[in-house]
């Protein structure tokens, strides 16, 4: 099978879920090419070359452009790209490069997976929402199949978009996570891993170290444009994947606080390693964190203080989380994710 993937933002969550994907395919004897867009947050295409041997690569646009004139140049090169090859699939990865693959005849059948849809982003206005809704609703049509990350986006898909949807999660190389060691009885750590964005919302977190820095040490495991404004914080700034790696065997316990996600994959990194989460209710945590076995998801920030502060004062309870979040690592495994991905893409080929 010949199959092209697409993505404006081939970055952080997106970066790792294509990766895999593209990897997993490819091994199982496909024809694998990348379109992505040239972003500052983005791999170079040498670095991408070898991150994926094998895999062809195209990058368009350069550093300078913004995202519009970033999705335009993409929509350009794939319609040039599908009217050159010939393609079994094209699957298009997030948001614009949903918008920049279906609003083009691409002359072979359509998969997008939008990694959390736009239309949920609180930080937006009422306006940009419901511009992302109508969009979404109107190039589902566009669409032969959505692929989402956690049965909330399915779910989302189905109902609010009326499109034909499957899930296929998100997984983990878990052979390759470091064993979390016991922590013993030192000053606890609690943190939260990813970019310091308004998705994130990281102000959450910074009133919860504000309230409860007597109990525990607050660290922010990654970087952002801004950075803690709260002394009560400890930012590591940006760090390689093997280093986030490193930062997270010395965290009791995470306090995940995003507004909006996919399906997170630092939350399922650290809930493998075998780290409890505190995580405030959005589309992916369910996926994610089993409620009051691996973690404890709540509402609110308020009910997500109340959660902290009696985990940090339960040692066992959070001990005994922390052994069934490793003993629960086995459902993100990454066994048969590039076959499930394929017999989802037949099932389309085969359906008119």
């Amino acid at each position: 099978m010949r199959i092209l993937h697409v993505s404006e933002s081939l970055a952080t969550g997106v970066l790792d879920v294509v990766i895999r994907l593209v990897r997993e395919q490819h091994a199982l004897g496909n024809e694998i090419s990348v379109l992505y867009s040239r972003r500052g947050d983005s791999p170079t295409e040498t670095e991408l070359s070898c991150l994926l041997p094998g895999v062809r690569i195209h990058a368009v646009g350069s550093l300078s452009q913004n995202r519009l004139q970033r999705t335009r140049s993409l929509r350009r090169r794939l319609r040039s790209l599908t009217q050159l090859e010939e393609f079994d699939i094209v699957h298009l990865h997030s948001t614009f490069a949903g918008i920049a693959g279906r609003t083009i005849d691409i002359n072979c059948r359509c998969i997008y997976s939008p990694h959390g849809f736009s239309f949920l982003r609180s930080d937006k206005g009422r306006f940009m929402r419901s511009l992302y809704r109508t969009l979404e609703r109107t190039l589902a049509s566009r669409t032969d199949l959505i692929i989402g990350v956690s049965s909330d986006e399915v779910s989302i898909a189905c109902d609010e978009l009326s499109a034909r949807a499957v899930l296929l999660r998100n997984v983990l190389d878990i052979d390759s996570l470091p064993p979390k060691p016991a922590l013993g009885s030192r000053f606890p750590i609690v943190a939260n891993i990813g970019r310091w964005s308004a998705q994130k919302a990281p102000e959450r977190f910074e009133r919860a170290a504000e309230a409860l820095w007597k109990m525990a040490e607050f660290r922010w495991i990654g970087a952002g444009v801004d950075e803690p404004k709260s002394a009560r914080v400890t930012g590591t700034g940006w760090l390689s994947h093997s280093q986030v790696l490193d930062e997270l065997t010395q965290v009791n316990l995470i306090y995940f606080t995003s507004r909006w996600e996919g399906m997170p994959v630092g939350l399922m990194e650290a809930q493998a390693m075998g780290i409890p989460a505190v995580a405030i209710r959005c589309t992916g945590v369910a996926d994610v964190v089993i409620d009051g076995v691996t973690g404890v998801i709540v509402e609110d920030e308020e009910q997500g203080m109340h959660a902290l502060k009696a985990l940090l004062e339960d040692e066992k309870r959070l001990g005994k989380m922390s052994l069934d979040a490793w003993r629960n690592r086995d459902r993100f495994s990454a066994s048969g994710y590039g076959t499930r991905s394929l017999k989802a893409y037949q099932e389309v080929k085969t359906c008119d």
